[in-house]
Formats: C-alpha cells, structure tokens, sequence
C-alpha cells in the first residue's frame, strides 16, 4: 500500500500495488 500527499490540494490518496516477484525492492 502506497500512501501519497498532494500539498496542493490538501488531500490523501491510498494505492494498493501487487507485489511483483521479478522485482529486488517490492517482491524479492
């Protein structure tokens, strides 16, 4: 889960991203 700021608008935003197992940082 990937949460992100935006200061222009004050507001949240929650990302769900699937784990790729290729990938050193998000699956290995």
């Amino acid at each position: 889960k990937i949460v992100m700021y935006d200061a222009m608008t004050c507001q949240f935003r929650e990302m769900k991203l699937m784990r790729n197992s290729g990938c050193e940082v998000c699956g290995g």
